[in-house]
């Protein structure tokens, strides 16, 4: 690999490509790169784009290859954003001459990937392999706005206008299943293909138990080296409460290296799993007997420019008030003993934008089979302190305090739902928003969240704050995705319904 990328010269420069892109950081990060390729012989880089549903999708270079990509980009169809889950284009490509109002989107227009040098990694179980993500931009380099990427590095940089900078830590629950397909019949094809046939790695309900986790220590290895690999601060491990269920926790990292983690992670474990017969799944629900539902719980903090965390209560004696106290009158002393003005702010717009921002969170017709009352998920929408029943748990002290949300599924497309609680929490700052008292009976009390997908996309089409921060474009979009979905599915005949009536009528 040789020559000078910043030389524009070099190949001939795309209008929008070339020296504009070449920051001293990102030179460097490349220069990284290119060494790390030759150290480790790499054969071939996934150039990966992040699709409107957290997966990955693109293209394996070259290092030659990867070199020109990263002077000028690399093309791929433009139907990559516009696809519902089951790989359907939802729009109409070759029947309009605009697709979301841009005529770059009709006709399956190329896009073109831009790698980012910061995210490159090599894949621990594909020898020879490396992997980075990209920025998705149109031919005359301007950036597409529907990237999820681009989307969740909006609200990055709105935040830092204030200042602010948001640290997140995950918590992400998962299903590992040993895989029993012999082979693939043509009748397994289709938009979607059939479901691979599953056994259970463990049997009962589990929770930390060390036994079932060393059962599981071969795919607590795949967890550990993959974390490793993609450089993710890997915390724990842990058999979850269901059946062949884990959890794989991660500790505080900026907002982009989570999503840009989460979205790796998920995927890297799925390839190496399917490599020692296993399943990976962070479906929320699977249709087994005995299951429990899988979600993600996002832990976040905003700290300033001098890295103090701005969420931390001003009050000396904190922790003699308890929510109790919040029906005595007491309310604001517990909140100011918890978290400090900026994070009740925070915390109040959360709560009240939650039952749009459920549709980012929550973005798939199973996701909405977790919100079952006293499930350690929620149900509606509130506050405790240290209450993991309540959708919003304040937890810590310090330079540890922090606001965990706990309605996110598994499945969640990370840079979307880390987008919505940016600009959730940024519009409570915005408003100067209060909380409401904190919760201890968080079944009993507050609004319930949308109860299907269907609700939740209503929300989100009405809620005027989460749409100027998404921008009537991206927000249609999502809007037009997962209703085409919702669609599909209501026109399915499922087994309950053949169940339900066949015989009765």
């Amino acid at each position: 690999m040789t020559g000078d990328p910043r030389n524009p010269d070099a190949v001939g420069t795309p209008v929008g490509f070339g020296d504009m892109v070449w920051t001293q950081r990102r030179w460097d990060d490349w220069q990284a790169v290119r060494r790390t390729i030759e150290q480790h012989g790499i054969e071939l880089v996934r150039v990966l784009l992040v699709d409107p549903h957290g997966l990955l999708r693109g293209k394996a270079l070259t290092p030659e290859a990867l070199e020109v990509a990263m002077r000028h980009g690399h093309t791929l169809p433009g139907t990559v954003l516009l696809k519902d889950t089951s790989n359907r284009t939802v729009y109409p490509v070759f029947e309009t001459d605009r697709v979301l109002d841009d005529h770059r989107l009709s006709g399956i227009g190329d896009l073109v990937m831009l790698p980012d040098p910061a995210t490159f990694h090599v894949l621990p179980h594909a020898p020879g392999t490396g992997v980075v993500l990209a920025d998705v931009h149109y031919p005359d380099g301007e950036p597409v706005a529907i990237s999820p990427r681009a989307i969740l590095a909006r609200e990055v940089d709105r935040l830092a206008d204030r200042g602010l900078a948001a640290r997140i830590g995950v918590e992400l629950e998962f299903h590992v299943f040993r895989d029993l397909r012999q082979g693939l019949a043509p009748d397994d094809a289709g938009m979607p293909g059939s479901p691979r046939p599953v056994e259970l790695l463990s049997g009962g309900y589990q929770l930390l138990n060390d036994v079932v986790l060393d059962d599981f220590h071969p795919v607590v290895d795949l967890v550990r080296d993959s974390a490793r690999a993609l450089d993710l601060p890997l915390r724990s491990v842990e058999a979850e409460m269901g059946p062949s269920q884990l959890e794989v926790t991660l500790a505080p990292m900026d907002v982009m290296a989570a999503a840009d983690g989460v979205a790796l992670l998920r995927s890297t474990l799925r390839q190496a799993a399917r490599r020692v017969g296993l399943h990976v799944t962070f479906m929320t629900r699977p249709a087994m007997a005995n299951v429990f539902s899988a979600g993600w719980h996002v832990h976040l903090s905003l700290v300033d420019d001098d890295g103090t965390n701005v969420f931390a209560s001003d009050t000396a004696d904190r922790g003699t008030g308890t929510a109790e106290d919040a029906s005595d009158g007491a309310t604001d002393d517990v909140a100011d003993e918890v978290l400090s003005a900026t994070g009740q702010a925070w915390l109040a717009g959360l709560l009240a934008h939650a039952p749009g921002a459920t549709a980012l969170t929550t973005p798939t017709i199973n996701g909405y089979k977790r919100y079952r009352p006293h499930s350690l998920a929620p149900e509606r929408i509130g506050w405790g302190i240290d209450n993991k029943g309540a959708m919003l748990r304040v937890v810590g002290h310090g330079p540890a305090t922090r606001i965990e949300n706990r309605a996110g599924e598994a499945a969640a497309n990370p840079h979307l739902l880390l987008a919505a609680q940016l600009a959730c929490g940024r519009a409570g700052l915005d408003g100067e928003l209060t909380p409401p008292p904190p919760t201890t009976t968080p079944y009993a009390t507050g609004d319930r969240l949308p109860a299907t997908l269907r609700d939740a996309l209503d929300a989100l089409e009405a809620d005027e704050v989460l749409g100027a921060a998404l921008g009537t474009t991206v927000r249609q979009w999502f809007l037009d995705l997962k209703r085409h979905e919702v669609a599909r599915h209501d026109a399915h005949v499922n087994d309950w319904e053949q169940r339900e009536y066949f015989e009765l009528f």
